[in-house]
């Protein structure tokens, strides 16, 4: 008997409909509450679009981070790439996470944590994410 290939599928997700957060100063990093949190299936690469209608920065600088973490616990989660700086754009920013052409074969919890650095007054934004991963099967 023959196998066939696996398959490769695209799939389209929200990770944060709108949401406006803000906060002081004293404030440099919210993470998406856990209720949130995407559990994801084998996948090889995300691309992730981040839409900023509203971004007041407090004098600082306002990145995002999207992290995994192979278990659903806050302790265990790690940056998937480098923090995305924030901006108030026309079209979404798009980042691609590519994994090697490997895919990661165990369930793996997604989420994202705003960070605010340097910030000497109140900052705010209003954002959404899509993501499209691409599974196997």
């Amino acid at each position: 008997m023959v196998s066939s290939p696996a398959r490769n599928h695209v799939h389209p997700l929200l990770l944060q409909d709108w949401l406006a957060l803000g906060c002081t100063a004293r404030v440099t990093s919210v993470a998406q509450d856990q209720a949130d949190w995407l559990k994801m299936g084998p996948f090889f690469d995300i691309m992730f679009w981040l839409d900023v209608r509203k971004l007041t920065t407090g004098g600082g600088r306002v990145s995002m981070s999207y992290e995994i973490a192979p278990v659903e616990d806050d302790t265990s989660f790690t940056s998937l790439v480098p923090p995305v700086p924030m901006t108030c754009a026309s079209a979404p920013t798009r980042t691609l996470a590519l994994l090697g052409g490997s895919a990661r074969s165990e369930p793996t919890w997604l989420r994202w944590r705003l960070n605010v650095s340097g910030a000497t007054t109140r900052w705010d934004t209003t954002f959404r994410i899509w993501l499209a991963a691409n599974h196997s099967e």
